[in-house]
């Protein structure tokens, strides 16, 4: 009796051991787009107090809009090698972004409110996307 007791209580020890919960984590990574923004690209319609152009960003869809998050940064110089985040201030010029389901549009504009021209020479752009969840 005591080794059949002994027997049931090993082998229900042992179900119990072998089963486990497996959680599985999905690693969503953040998508990055690198965008070269020409000259011709910037548009006013202030006359010329604010410049912006509208980058085509299919994968920030009604969904990711509403819950991912958009960082964009621009690099000035030739090298592409420094990127300053938005919204940002350099060499006297305010430079911020929009986001819409499809596109983004980046603003730039004197700090001092003046007319400005638009910036002769191409700049590379850096649209990071990260996915995220929306906790109700």
């Amino acid at each position: 009796m005591k080794k059949l007791i002994f027997l049931l209580l090993c082998t229900a020890t042992l179900g119990l051991v072998s089963c486990k919960k497996d959680t599985i984590v999905q690693n969503i990574l953040p998508r990055t787009i690198l965008y070269d923004i020409q000259p011709s690209s910037w548009k006013t319609s202030d006359a010329g107090r604010t410049y912006y152009t509208t980058i085509n960003v299919p994968e920030n869809n009604d969904s990711f809009n509403q819950s991912g998050g958009v960082i964009v940064s621009l690099s000035f110089d030739s090298q592409r090698k420094v990127f300053d985040a938005l919204p940002n201030v350099v060499d006297g010029f305010s430079y911020n972004f929009t986001s819409e389901p499809g596109y983004i549009t980046i603003f730039m504009e004197d700090v001092n409110r003046q007319v400005i021209t638009p910036p002769t020479g191409t700049i590379r752009s850096k649209i990071v996307l990260v996915d995220s969840e929306i906790i109700d």
